[in-house]
């Protein structure tokens, strides 16, 4: 439990620097003319994802998946993706 609860907090800390980035970053990543739309759809997904992420968890562990589990599917979602992310940002016109 602690060692959950320690990595609780560093998610929770990661996701809300994530949504500051977005304010940080949408300057650069929007045209001036679709930029409030392209942050407000960012964090409507991120909203979103918020809203559902606990919905689909709890289904998950009533339907017995173990937490260790779900830890590691996520973790290896995201060393999966973040390469995919680099690679699609690198790839990206207008850079």
């Amino acid at each position: 439990p602690g060692l959950a609860f320690v990595a609780g907090v560093l998610v929770g800390l990661l996701m809300n620097a994530a949504i500051a980035g977005i304010y940080t970053l949408a300057p650069q990543a929007y045209a001036a003319r679709v930029r409030s739309s392209g942050v407000g759809v960012a964090l409507g997904v991120g909203r979103f994802g918020a809203i559902l992420a606990p919905i689909v968890v709890g289904a998950l562990l009533d339907a017995g998946a173990a937490p260790r589990t779900l830890y590691l599917a996520i973790a290896a979602a995201l060393l999966v993706l973040a390469p995919v992310v680099l690679l699609l940002r690198r790839a990206a016109p207008g850079d």
